[in-house]
């Protein structure tokens, strides 16, 4: 019933997004979490400027949330100054960057998105499943099994793990 959050960030090998939806529990507006993903940056990619890391996986995130997104106004959340500037159609649209841009565009151009900016620390989900790949299929075979078993004790103490001696807070997971 809600709209849609899109919360999509990169790291240097991989891209993860994190789909919430406005609902309302017990009279207060929340957002819950309905789908999640990560992928590895593919080769041609891997070397791009930063933004371009990050245009690329919020248009992967749309075509994989297609069915939802594709169902009214949906907000698209990054950490990345450069998108919202290019979104805003200010950018110049000289540059190689912008370029790249552009081609990447036109593959959510069917959305009706609002693009927001917050930190990182206002998207640990999406910060954290960018980063899964770097780690290798492993944590993510166990994240998946607690969350077949709806083991939220488990699924926590795995998102809490350090990765690489990066450590992050998460907020409460609702299911």
């Amino acid at each position: 019933d809600g709209r849609f959050w899109l919360k999509s960030d990169s790291c240097a090998v991989a891209v993860g997004h994190v789909l919430l939806q406005e609902q309302m529990d017990h009279g207060k507006l929340t957002l819950k979490i309905i789908r999640y993903g990560s992928r590895l940056l593919p080769r041609g990619i891997e070397n791009a400027h930063i933004a371009v890391k990050e245009f690329f996986g919020i248009c992967i995130a749309c075509n994989r949330q297609k069915a939802f997104m594709l169902r009214g106004p949906a907000v698209v959340v990054t950490d990345n100054q450069y998108v919202i500037y290019f979104m805003s159609n200010k950018a110049s649209m000289d540059t190689q960057i912008a370029k790249r841009l552009i081609k990447m565009r036109a593959t959510i151009a069917m959305f009706n998105l609002e693009f927001r900016l917050a930190g990182t620390k206002d998207m640990p989900f999406a910060d954290y499943l960018s980063r899964i790949g770097v780690n290798g299929d492993v944590m993510k075979k166990r994240f998946e099994m607690a969350k077949q078993r709806k083991d939220e004790k488990k699924m926590r103490k795995l998102l809490e793990e350090p990765i690489k001696g990066y450590k992050i807070q998460i907020p409460k997971i609702t299911m």
